[in-house]
């Protein structure tokens, strides 16, 4: 441009100016035209406040001022390279010294160079079926800078209602304003990613201030129509919480999110999920409303993540430090231990391992090329020992000293990297194979892993993966799963289970249950044993399981039954809806258990009725039943107990029901796992009932009693006579997972989670139970108060003066050694008023919730264990203290 103008000044020739005046309009009109249309005709809608300037002008995120370039202050997984608003802009790229780190552990040492005649690896793609993307050609307003393996990502929820929202896919404008399509509506947007083909596969909105029905065609979506790991972008508009059933917040948790059982009226939302994907591990924001003016700003993330986000588990490395939150495994059972194992051939030749939430190997930190081993505890759950042993170049002496010092109660884990086959030895081999292992199946570059005890012949926990040729490296291993601390023998059966492998073919919704683990592990009822003799009339009681929307809580709930001794299968009968697809009907025959199918419904209270009713249908002469309610799991010893149970309610009528679920079973003061105690408060979960009780307290009454999870206490406005509800002191059901329960019946599920629980790793199969007590219940605690030692003012300061929960315990070196009760009595003035008694649970290592009536109680006394002492929590408004203690004059504790 600089010359046309130095030309126009020089020249003097009125002819010559003219035509540099028609090239220079040339020129302009040759780059306008140059420039896509569609970019010059969107509107840029998106929120300047909500969006860092220099991300938009440069296409990749920043850092903050402040921050340290490279450091990734979120806990969220390293693929994403940022996830932005204007208060938590990520670093969203990694740093030099980070990069600089993985260009190292690409990089090969002499000794484990591949030779030089190795073929490189080839991808073969898979064959592409016909998937319509709906290729808008209008550009993100946002662009990002993606390795070639992710995509990128940019949702922006609307802001009142004139802002739409927007939703990018690979940095083209998919759904929102700028579209000549309006496929965005009032309430959730959602654009859906083919999980194979990495397109768009559909564009859906539903309008959930409208209706609720709206709000169960969007769950039947999500649970049917989307495809297992296909990708999600939802943003919502003007109000998408009004009609937000429990249903679509359920299964939101399992596209990743963990906010949304959080969405208020008219908050702003978006996410991007997976479908699969545990709760936490989406990426998500929610604008609150709180006392704003409506409208608030729009809320956005923006970023990189991988295909799939989660394969089974987040594929997520280190976040902190050596420290992963459970492996990056959805929390597993306290019968388990979170594992995470990956040993590649070609870009890996030092692996990882996982255990609990520490990494012990780790490519730069710890770990070698061969055998890498490790000893645990599994009853603590600690590691005794590790070690590396480069069996590629040094010969395997010192291997098998660390094998033959394995003691054998503890596993033996063992990951072999790059290759270990070279210098190992015979006995090294015949070693492994006293811990269920064959080795002689470890050949040149042969990855594999193991867990096993000595003595197994064959531990089912093992994978091997072999190269096709010694010069190639074989396919990768990277795998989360949950160790179960109970190792057994693996079967025929177990290592060639085909219809359990027929079915995980066939379907992926059940992604848990089909992991690489588990879908070899047998469906077979575990055998009666000659104790349960006693107990014969139990199997032939019927067991009803509310399945709901959680498939994967769903497979935990079967899979604890059939292990349960002497289970009859055909007594088991799962009910479910049709609304949450085909599958469960054929995944309920694997169990050879029998199914109820249920319409579809919006409510629960609706699904349990008609579950009863088609129930008792189908067994008319029943005189009993159990139900186990969605999400639970029977622990050991859960037959047994029930058995008990139903001779306990044949000599006393007066037993309206008996829950394996003990709501006050924490770990410290819940001990004895003969004793079962007498609660006025019906306690749910998993409950035996008799079908008098049913006709009496539930039928027709359903509305009334139990129109919500049995945990949130049904019969809160009583019942038509006095009952009494029996449980175990330690639980023998409970929650698959700490963490495993649907938003419906937060956030009292994460109170009654929210410490350990006792029985985890006890066996409790056939522990003897004093079932006599609950015959005369009263008279126990008339007598055992009366012998009690009453706690002082001195004692009871410790409540007041410590805030943190169970700090009671720190009391217990101070109580009388031959007192084997203690009474602590409390101030309450009136019997339906217990705030006095939050302060005192919670001294005592007890759940209270607000709302809730007291757990655990029985005629105004809660009992708890502690250091063998029975403890009594004494209301001055029972009658336990007006008729036995009141004349004792006992100090009495007030808040």
């Amino acid at each position: 441009m600089g010359v046309f103008a130095c030309l126009v000044r020089r020249s003097k020739d009125s002819w010559t100016v003219f035509l540099v005046l028609i090239i220079c309009a040339s020129f302009f009109f040759w780059n306008y035209s140059a420039i896509p249309s569609g970019t010059k005709e969107v509107p840029l809608v998106v929120s300047p406040l909500s969006i860092d300037t220099r991300q938009v002008q440069s296409g990749v995120s920043h850092p903050k001022e402040d921050q340290t370039p490279g450091v990734d202050t979120h806990d969220e997984p390293a693929e994403v390279v940022g996830s932005i608003d204007n208060e938590e802009a990520d670093s969203g790229a990694r740093g030099k010294e980070v990069q600089e780190k993985d260009k190292e552990e690409k990089e090969e040492t002499p000794a484990a160079k591949a030779p030089k005649d190795m073929p490189a690896p080839v991808t073969t793609p898979a064959p592409l079926k016909s998937v319509p993307p709906p290729k808008t050609g209008v550009p993100c307003p946002v662009r990002q800078s993606c390795e070639p393996q992710q995509f990128s990502y940019f949702v922006q929820s609307g802001q009142g209602i004139n802002q739409g929202p927007i939703i990018c896919y690979n940095n083209e404008l998919v759904m929102g304003a700028g579209l000549k399509d309006k496929t965005w509506n009032r309430g959730a947007n959602i654009v859906v990613i083919h999980p194979d083909f990495k397109t768009v596969m559909d564009r859906k909105s539903f309008d959930l201030y409208d209706s609720v029905d709206n709000c169960m065609e969007m769950a039947k979506y999500l649970s049917t129509y989307v495809p297992f790991k296909a990708q999600i972008l939802l943003a919502s508009f003007d109000d998408m919480s009004a009609n937000l059933c429990k249903s679509v917040r359920t299964l939101l948790n399992q596209y990743g999110s963990s906010i949304i059982k959080d969405l208020k009226f008219r908050e702003n939302y978006v996410l991007v999920g997976e479908k699969g994907l545990p709760g936490n591990f989406g990426f998500e924001k929610r604008e609150p409303l709180n006392n704003k003016e409506w409208p608030i700003g729009p809320v956005n993330v923006s970023g990189c993540a991988s295909h799939p986000i989660s394969p089974k588990y987040v594929d997520v490395d280190i976040i902190k430090g050596y420290h992963l939150e459970n492996c990056g495994v959805q929390k597993c059972g306290y019968d388990e231990i979170e594992i995470h194992i990956a040993t590649m051939g070609s870009g890996l030749r030092v692996p990882k391992l996982c255990i609990g939430s520490t990494y012990i190997f780790y490519p730069g930190y710890k770990g070698s090329r061969g055998f890498n081993v490790v000893e645990l505890d599994p009853i603590s759950k600690t590691i005794v020992n590790t070690a590396e042993y480069d069996t590629y170049q040094v010969e395997s002496s010192r291997l098998e000293i660390f094998l033959e010092n394995v003691q054998d109660k503890n596993f033996l884990i063992v990951i072999v990297a790059d290759d270990g086959s070279t210098s190992l030895k015979k006995h090294a081999r015949e070693l492994l194979k006293t811990f269920g292992f064959n080795g002689d199946v470890i050949t040149m570059r042969t990855a594999l892993y193991f867990v096993g005890r000595r003595g197994m012949k064959t531990t089912p926990i093992q994978r091997v993966s072999q190269p096709d040729d010694p010069k190639t490296w074989p396919p990768a291993i990277n795998e989360r799963f949950c160790l179960p601390t109970e190792l057994t023998e693996a079967t025929e059966q177990q290592m060639s289970n085909k219809a359990r492998t027929d079915f995980c073919a066939k379907h992926d919704s059940f992604a848990d249950f089909c992991f690489v683990h588990h879908k070899t592990e047998p469906l077979i009822a575990a055998s009666k044993l000659d104790s349960y003799e006693e107990i014969k009339e139990v199997f032939e009681v019927p067991i009803l399981v509310l399945g709901g929307v959680n498939n994967i809580a769903m497979s935990h709930t079967l899979q604890s039954l059939i292990k349960q001794p002497g289970l009859n299968k055909k007594m088991v009968f799962v009910a479910y809806s049709t609304m949450f697809g085909d599958d469960y009907k054929p995944f309920i025959d694997l169990f050879e258990f029998r199914h109820i199918e249920i319409k579809p419904i919006s409510k629960y209270v609706q699904f349990l009725s008609l579950a009863f009713e088609k129930f008792w249908e189908l067994n008319p002469t029943a005189t009993h039943c159990i139900v186990i309610d969605d999400e639970i799991v029977a622990k050991t010893g859960f037959l047994w107990y029930m058995g008990h149970a139903l001779k306990a309610m044949a000599k006393d009528s007066s037993i309206g029901a008996a829950s394996g679920w003990n709501p006050q079973g924490f770990a410290g003061i819940a001990s004895d796992p003969s004793a079962v105690h007498v609660l006025s408060q019906f306690a749910g979960q998993a409950f035996l009932i008799p079908k008098t009780f049913y006709i009496d307290e539930i039928k027709g009454k359903e509305t009334k009693c139990c129109n919500q999870r049995s945990i949130q206490q049904w019969f809160q406005s009583g019942t038509s006579r006095q009952y009494k509800y029996i449980v175990p002191e330690i639980s023998r059901a409970g929650y698959f997972s700490p963490t495993a329960y649907s938003a419906q019946t937060q956030p009292l599920s994460d109170l009654a989670m929210s410490m350990p629980r006792t029985a985890a790793s006890l066996n409790l199969t056939n522990v003897p139970l004093v079932m006599e007590t609950v015959f005369d219940f009263d008279t126990i605690v008339t007598n055992n108060l009366k012998d009690a030692y009453f706690t002082t003012e001195h004692d009871m300061s410790i409540c007041k003066t410590r805030k943190e929960p169970g700090a009671a315990k720190l009391l217990t070196p101070f109580l009388p050694s031959d007192k084997k009760h203690v009474a602590v009595v409390y101030s309450q003035s009136k019997e339906d008023d217990h705030s006095a008694l939050k302060p005192l649970y919670s001294c005592f290592g007890l759940m209270y919730m607000d709302g809730y009536s007291p757990f655990g109680m029985y005629n105004g006394v809660t009992m708890l264990t502690l250091e063998r002492k029975r403890v009594y929590l004494v209301s001055t408004s029972s009658q336990f203290y007006k008729k036995t203690i009141q004349s004792m004059h006992p100090y009495i504790i007030s808040f």
